[in-house]
């Protein structure tokens, strides 16, 4: 029987074998703890249709044993009796059941109006009682629980050999060559079968029970009274060989056509157990893991960039849909190319020609739709996606990871199946977990190793679009992700529609594909867009003539859409002050004609006594892009707070403002905007979508936006920011600090909620800015105060106990008893800066404090701790130490590294115990992190020389030391030495002597293959270590040096099987895993850092 056909067959027995389960598991909790009125809910006559059905559907099934090779004959004829033994099974449950309803049927049901309304009847109260109760009492008795035990261990063991001789039957009929023949067994072992997992999805035609009360669906979960699949389809199965690999099974239609929501789909495991004679079997719902799976790829500002887009003017942009010979101008036919071409299509443009408005009008128009439904074919699969570089947002927004991760987003929401081909391990990992827990967000090696399958599969009848904007805002080299884009497009059934300005990369690599000169082709759309501004206030001036106006602006645009809107408003103004012909002309004149000089112009025309008040604006809002995203951008409300007086927040109370209140501020904040930043910031209401796959969407916000990334740009080039900041230099201006202090004031006039979904409460979002602006604020003259911050705790607390309980998109429901913080316990760390899930508990301030190195509000209260509390948190800041820090630049993640860091120093000098409990204890954490970069110390002197991580951690040495560390503290750590592996126990003096000595501490083997000259450390580096060996000598220490165990495998290979791995005790296995995550944690600092 062929792979497919045998896991049909395997996928329906495994479904009755978990029905029967859940059945049998149902009814016995109903029977032992239930009442009479929830044992007469119970479907038996729908439970005896199901195994009837199962029953049928087995006897017409399609025999396994046709085969003419003699080993896997004899296997198959093995699994037609194991399906065959189910039969006596079957039948017997339906006898128990029958008799179950037979004994309620006839039971005398329980009335109470019986014995409440009528006392005086003459009837025994006892004996009705025991009349009543006869019906559940019989059932109890008829329901054997050694016999339904028996029945389900019958299963289990049917189960286990099935799914173990199904594994075999597919190593065998999937193999490339059969010619290596097995011996012949008695009983399967691990041994025989090259597959060990099975993962398969499959859509199922599902008759459902009918007429099922509200009440049973309550007590029995739907999906354990549905009928046998009349039509079990396997859509794509993956098989997980012995050695790793995988081999992915698909029919032929699996991956084509439209993605039906409509039909149930299930998910089933087949797979060894660690025991050699057994294997398990699990079904799923495929919507879960599917839900996973994308909730790994999605990120919050998936669609920031194309969402702040302006639309398109009404009735411009039209001629992209037409003939170009018809127009007569000059541009490679657009809906040919989508009907008929290949490769790439370049929009090129100027800065400010439009180019992203154009991008979102083409993506989302129907008539591009149908020219590609015509390329790919009526009866072919076709999925697009898209993605918006923008280089002022998050790292994700301009990167090549979060490129990948939105075009992998959408084109598996169109087409789910498409994860079991490209991502397989994702896959499994996804469908093996606890419903409760969810996937890590990729690295960038996945994305692209994912994306590269997504193309293999592609096909005649498979075919992907995918419009990717704005490539010269990529953060990194263009040239990468050019090539990446023009290898994927040699892919005949793919395409990509591509924007960017004119860039030599990008001039060179797509000039000769189709394209468009944006610049070159708006004069329409801008007279148009020029016209409809001014006709309304030109009819207001009879007397002056639009025409020559509107032809003016149009010539002098030369294609610059933006330039356009801002000469537009200026004559606007002009025309509502009045403004007679000649007094126009001028202001028309005055105005440069490059985008560069106008921002310059605009600049000139702030009045000398709002330059601080402009500069303030400009850095505030050019902050708050970066840190609010989403729908908890920086509204007018928020930025009216932010220039609020420092100490005037701690008095204000907690409540809610008058509306008239919000509008009286929200206008004077746009007031100041007009009058200061000229035209180059403005009030934007936006239309958001949801901002996790769980929200509700979408919402509409008010958002101080610059009215162009260019002005951005222009802003932050050296000389003007230099001139910008220099006119609030001296004073106490921080935009992070008023930005933090915002925050908090939208919690205290915020309503509290009943229920606090937190990745979409404003609350929580608020909260979670206010302390990444806090951490900002750390390292610049004026930090966050402890006073602040326990005020942002007193207004968390508030809003925290007001709720009755909190909600997650991983469909936890947890209670708000215990501080507000242990929120991030349930949050997935994708959604919020703080990630205290591992934190010890309980939960306080301080652990966030301490996880964002706020040292200067912490200096204020864990003064006073006991040594306990101080002593958890140091446990928390060595941990958190080692992190790679989520930051935008290697400047400010070196920042956020001191800061933790100055975190752990401060909490020694109040009294924190460095070799406190539980394990790993700090001091043994600090001597882990040690061992792991001594195979490459070369580098870790470097980076001590440079003033980098390694500098930082060899100063926090010494303090532990100083502080009573335990200096003859030993360590489990990995050597790996010239030709073998040795798990070592070394002391902290041999650690620490061979880190920052010239030469290894091992390096007596010679190794004849390394012709690298011999390393000798700087002076300075030299001088530290005489300097901290001699301390550790002072306070006792011993060099000690044992070798456990000879290792024949590499014990921190992060990918190794521990559990088929048993050369060390469970004792010694904790360290090593915490070694080689510390082994990887290094390398990832280092990368972070940029040190390498």
């Amino acid at each position: 029987m062929e792979a497919l056909a045998a896991l049909g067959v395997a996928a329906a027995t495994v479904q009755f074998f978990d029905f029967a389960f859940k059945i049998c598991e149902k009814v016995t909790g109903i029977l032992k703890d239930g009442s009479p009125g929830m044992i007469k809910q119970i479907s038996f006559e729908a439970v005896l249709s199901d195994l009837d059905k199962f029953s049928s559907s087995f006897k017409r099934r399609k025999k396994f044993a046709q085969s003419s090779d003699t080993t896997l004959q004899e296997n198959d004829e093995a699994i037609d009796d194991i399906i065959e033994a189910c039969q006596p099974i079957i039948r017997r449950l339906s006898i128990i059941l029958s008799e179950l309803h037979v004994v309620r049927t006839k039971g005398i049901e329980y009335d109470p109006e019986l014995l409440i309304e009528q006392p005086d009847k003459g009837k025994d109260r006892s004996k009705i009682k025991e009349i009543v109760f006869l019906p559940l009492q019989a059932m109890r008795e008829i329901w054997k629980k050694p016999e339904i035990e028996s029945l389900l261990e019958n299963l289990n063991q049917l189960q286990s050999q099935l799914t173990l001789r199904i594994l075999y039957h597919l190593s065998r009929v999937t193999s490339e060559s059969n010619h290596e023949q097995r011996s012949h067994f008695d009983g399967l072992s691990q041994n025989y079968s090259d597959i060990i997992e099975v993962l398969t999805v499959s859509e199922q035609k599902l008759a459902l029970v009918e007429k099922q009360s509200q009440y049973l669906k309550l007590a029995m979960d739907q999906s354990e009274c549905r009928a046998m699949a009349r039509d079990e389809k396997i859509v794509a199965a993956l098989l997980t060989l012995r050695n790793g690999d995988t081999r992915l099974v698909k029919s032929d239609d699996s991956f084509s056509g439209e993605y039906d929501k409509t039909i149930p789909k299930s998910i089933m495991t087949l797979k060894e157990s660690r025991r050699s004679d057994t294997a398990e079997a699990h079904i799923g719902d495929f919507s879960q893991v599917f839900d996973k799976v994308l909730s790994c790829l999605f990120f919050r500002q998936i669609m920031d960039r194309e969402e702040t887009l302006s639309e398109a003017h009404a009735n411009t942009y039209e001629w992209i849909f037409c003939d170009p010979e018809v127009e007569e101008k000059p541009w490679s036919p657009f809906i040919q190319w989508l009907e008929r071409g290949t490769g790439c299509y370049w929009i090129s443009g100027k800065a400010g020609s439009g180019k992203s408005t154009l991008m979102k009008y083409v993506y989302h128009d129907r008539r591009t739709r149908e020219a590609l439904r015509k390329w790919a074919g009526q009866q072919a699969n076709l999925a697009s996606a898209s993605f918006f570089f923008w280089n002022l947002g998050t790292d994700l927004q301009k990167s090549q990871e979060g490129l990948l991760r939105s075009i992998l987003y959408d084109t598996l929401v169109q087409r789910p199946y498409l994860m079991s081909a490209i991502m397989p391990e994702l896959l499994r990992t996804a469908a093996n977990m606890p419903d409760s827990h969810i996937l890590g967000e990729p690295n960038h090696a996945e994305l692209l190793r994912w994306f590269r399958k997504l193309l293999h599969h592609s096909s005649p009848s498979s075919r992907f679009f995918f419009m990717i904007d704005g490539l010269d805002e990529f953060d990194g080299d263009h040239q990468e992700i050019i090539n990446l884009i023009l290898s994927s497009a040699r892919n005949p059934n793919v395409k990509f529609l591509v924007s960017s300005r004119p860039i030599p990369a990008c001039v060179d690599a797509f000039s000769s594909c189709p394209t468009l000169e944006l610049h070159d082709l708006t004069h329409d759309d801008i007279q148009k867009y020029v016209e409809d501004l001014l006709q309304e206030s030109f009819k207001k001036r009879q007397s002056l003539e639009m025409p020559q106006f509107v032809e003016e602006v149009v010539e002098k645009a030369c294609g610059v859409f933006l330039w356009v809107v801002l000469v537009a408003r200026s004559l606007v103004t002009g025309l509502r002050n009045y403004d007679n012909v000649q007094e126009l002309r001028e202001r028309l004149d005055e105005l440069p004609s490059d985008l560069k000089d106008l921002y310059a112009h605009m600049l000139q025309q702030v009045p000398q006594q709002y330059r601080r008040g402009a500069s303030e604006l400009f850095q505030t809002v050019i902050l708050a892009t970066k840190v609010q995203t989403s729908e908890f951008r920086l509204s007018p409300l928020q930025l009216h707070f932010a220039f609020q007086d420092r100490d005037l927040l701690l008095q204000t109370p907690i409540q809610q403002i008058s509306h008239e209140e919000v509008t009286t501020r929200t206008d004077e904040i746009d007031g100041r905007l007009r009058s200061r930043s000229m035209g180059l910031l403005e009030v934007r209401l936006l239309s958001r979508a949801k901002t996790n796959r769980f929200a509700p969407g979408p919402v509409k916000i008010h958002s101080i936006e610059f009215i162009h990334k260019t002005a951005v740009e222009f802003l932050q080039t050296k000389e003007v920011w230099e001139e910008i900041i220099g006119d609030t230099q001296g004073s106490s201006f921080d935009a992070a600090g008023n930005l933090f202090r915002s925050c908090v004031y939208m919690c205290k006039i915020r309503s509290t909620d009943d229920v606090l979904q937190l990745e979409d409460s404003f609350v929580w979002a608020m909260m979670d800015r206010a302390i990444e602006y806090a951490t900002i604020a750390e390292s610049s003259a004026h930090p966050i105060t402890s006073g602040e911050l326990e005020d942002l705790d007193r207004v968390m607390t508030h809003h925290w106990k007001s709720a009755t309980k909190c909600l997650c998109s991983t469909n936890l429901r947890f209670p708000t008893d215990g501080h507000w913080t242990n929120g991030y316990s349930f949050v997935p760390t994708s959604s919020l800066t703080g990630k205290l899930s591992k934190a010890n508990k309980p939960l306080s301030l301080d652990s966030l404090l301490v996880y964002h190195g706020l040292s200067t509000a912490l200096n204020g209260r864990a003064q006073h701790g006991t040594e306990d509390h101080s002593s958890r948190l140091l446990h928390d800041a060595v941990e958190y130490l080692f992190q790679s820090p989520q930051s935008r630049n290697a400047q400010d993640a070196l920042s956020i590294q001191w800061n933790r860091a100055k975190v752990c120093a401060a909490l020694l000098n109040w009294g924190a115990n460095p070799n406190s409990k539980p394990s790993p204890r700090p001091w043994n954490r600090m001597l882990e992190y040690a061992t792991s970069v001594l195979d490459n110390k070369t580098q870790f002197h470097r980076d001590f020389l440079s003033k980098d991580f390694a500098y930082l951690y060899s100063n926090l040495l010494v303090s532990f030391i100083t502080h009573s560390a335990d200096v003859n503290a030993t360590v489990l750590w990995s050597a790996n030495g010239s030709f073998s592996t040795e798990i070592k126990r070394s002391s902290a003096l041999y650690i620490i002597d061979d880190l920052f000595s010239s030469t290894s501490a091992g390096a007596s083997v010679y190794n004849p293959f390394d012709d690298a000259p011999l390393y000798t450390a700087p002076t300075e580096i030299d001088q530290f270590h005489k300097y901290i060996t001699s301390l550790l000598v002072e306070r006792g220490a011993v060099r000690e040096d044992n070798i456990t165990k000879p290792s024949h495998v590499d014990v921190l290979d992060a990918t190794q099987d521990n559990s088929q791995v048993d050369i060390l005790s469970d004792k010694e296995n904790q360290p090593r895993k915490r070694l080689s995550r510390l082994r990887r944690l290094g390398s990832s600092i280092r990368s972070s850092l940029k040190l390498s």
